[in-house]
């Protein structure tokens, strides 16, 4: 059995992870699940991008870490590890889907808002979350988590990794310094006495069951997405990069690459990556 020890990061205990526990638990839903567990590592990413070619139809493989020492977010940001938070790549075979691997990102910060959300319920509180385009989790304090999705074809098709990062506890001030958005974690949001293996065991049927929707029926997906991010009319500037004109205009919805759609004095563009996107108040 591999377990990482109880330990605590200075001021909150940290609950193990039983790996096997992990898969009897989520066997029913995913029963070619393997979960793997590692004290340290640069990124949990990165290691399983260094398998892809080892995968095989139909696995999940899940990659927990108790920190990162080079965790990373879009555009190689770095993304802030500390002890104590959930850091998790999945790793899936997509050989079946001509859905675009690009929306991929929305569909996972979707199933970790309603994976977080309902663990919240079973614990008898309740948060109140919304989306970020393309793949962050915020609450009305600031980011609360973050996805990122590397892909690579092969043979068989698409294989893609999908790491996550949850915020449990609050960051440190010399952590928050190094955000682009002001931060938050679970526990400041609500006292449910969060754990990562009962997040673990909320995410990932979720993410199970929002791929095979995004495999067949990827409009919906998309529609589910604007409806849990409240996007559609906000009014928001972009900045494709730090020296770049940003663009302002409202956000009008997601085309079917993932792409976000905004609407610049009657000018419609399609954003399909950006530096920064900050909200505006009319």
């Amino acid at each position: 059995m591999h377990m990482s020890d109880s330990i605590h990061n200075g001021l909150h205990p940290i609950d193990a992870i039983d790996t096997k526990r992990l898969e009897a638990v989520l066997r029913h839903k995913l029963p070619m699940l393997r979960v793997l567990w590692k004290e340290s590592t640069e990124s949990t990413n990165r290691d399983l991008m260094d398998i892809v070619s080892d995968v095989q139809d139909n696995d999940w493989t899940v990659l927990v870490a108790n920190y990162q020492t080079s965790g990373r977010g879009r555009h190689e940001r770095r993304w802030i590890s500390p002890l104590g938070g959930l850091y998790v790549s999945v790793l899936v075979q997509l050989n079946d889907s001509r859905s675009p691997v690009t929306l991929l990102p929305l569909v996972a910060g979707l199933a970790l808002k309603e994976a977080i959300e309902a663990e919240a319920r079973r614990r008898g509180g309740e948060v109140q979350l919304r989306l970020k385009w393309p793949n962050d989790v915020f609450s009305e304090r600031g980011k609360l988590a973050g996805v990122l999705c590397e892909s690579q074809e092969t043979k068989a098709g698409w294989v893609v990794v999908i790491g996550v990062g949850v915020n449990i506890y609050p960051l440190g001030a010399d952590q928050e310094r190094l955000l682009l958005y002001p931060g938050t974690s679970l526990s400041e949001e609500a006292e449910l006495d969060w754990t990562r293996a009962g997040l673990l065991t909320a995410f990932l049927p979720h993410l199970a069951k929002r791929i095979d929707q995004w495999k067949y029926y990827p409009d919906e997906v998309r529609e589910s997405w604007l409806q849990a991010s409240g996007a559609v009319g906000r009014y928001v500037r972009v900045k494709h990069s730090k020296d770049a004109i940003p663009i302002e205009g409202r956000i009008r919805g997601i085309a079917e690459t993932g792409a976000l759609l905004v609407e610049d004095n009657g000018v419609p563009r399609v954003i399909n990556s950006a530096e920064s996107i900050e909200e505006i108040n009319e």
